[in-house]
């Protein structure tokens, strides 16, 4: 009798198993068709618009037509990630993110890249962002910060600019960033570039401090001007000298720069 009982029980248990899981499987294919029907078979996501975020270099109309995508197209039926990798091909476009904007329209965000430096080699200039990459001209009308390599420079546009002797273009970031937080009179003018990873800067007070580009830039940096306000204080002059770090363990003083 038991076993007769445990039996019944155990076949009520799969028959309530299989009841379940047809109701599941016939759920999940309504909803697909429903989704299917939805997406494909009817207007509702037909694209119908675009929504263009962070673009200043580029026009709407422009980087619509690099997507490829057309009204009327459906909106689940484009490649968000190939979109994506052909906007960030253009010059000026550093990131960009590409999202399905329900019901009907495709979202783009964009990040630009913003022209940062202008340098110099020989007569020829490039444009870079803060990153050193080589930009195709002057779009944004940014005021440039100016930097003069007497070091060969290699570029080409769309690509990071090479700088014979320079470790890291980062540093030269890291510099600036500090400078930008100084008083307006201590803020560096110019910077030169030169062999073996030496720089020198321009001052607003006429006198150059020049060392080498590593992680003791900074306080050479604010040594130097240490230096420029007690000759200044002292009435000594400052204008057109060079405080030079370079030549042994302790900076050297003369009139004259570079």
């Amino acid at each position: 009798m038991r076993e007769k009982k445990r039996r019944k029980k155990v076949r009520r248990k799969i028959r309530k198993i299989y009841i379940s899981t047809v109701a599941v499987i016939m759920a999940t294919v309504t909803v697909v068709f429903c989704a299917n029907y939805l997406m494909y078979k009817t207007d509702i996501f037909n694209i119908t618009g675009f929504k263009i975020e962070g673009h200043k270099v580029y026009s709407f109309e422009y980087l619509i037509s690099k997507t490829g995508v057309a009204i009327g197209q459906k909106l689940f039926s484009i490649n968000r990630k190939e979109i994506e990798e052909i906007l960030e091909k253009e010059v000026y476009i550093e990131d960009c993110k590409v999202s399905y904007y329900i019901p009907n329209k495709v979202s783009i965000k964009i990040t630009e890249r913003e022209e940062r430096y202008l340098i110099y080699y020989n007569d020829d200039t490039v444009i870079t962002d803060k990153y050193a990459y080589a930009l195709d001209g002057n779009y944004q009308n940014n005021e440039l910060f100016p930097i003069e390599s007497f070091v060969p420079v290699i570029y080409n546009v769309g690509e990071e600019v090479k700088i014979d002797g320079l470790h890291s273009f980062n540093k030269i970031n890291e510099l600036l960033k500090y400078s930008d937080s100084l008083s307006e009179g201590d803020k560096i003018q110019k910077i030169y570039i030169y062999e073996e990873n030496i720089i020198s800067l321009d001052t607003k007070y006429g006198m150059q401090i020049k060392f080498e580009l590593n992680e003791d830039s900074e306080y050479s940096y604010k040594f130097g001007l240490t230096v420029i306000k007690t000759r200044l204080q002292e009435g000594e002059e400052v204008k057109g000298c060079l405080l030079d770090f370079t030549k042994g363990d302790s900076p050297v003083f003369s009139y004259g720069t570079n």
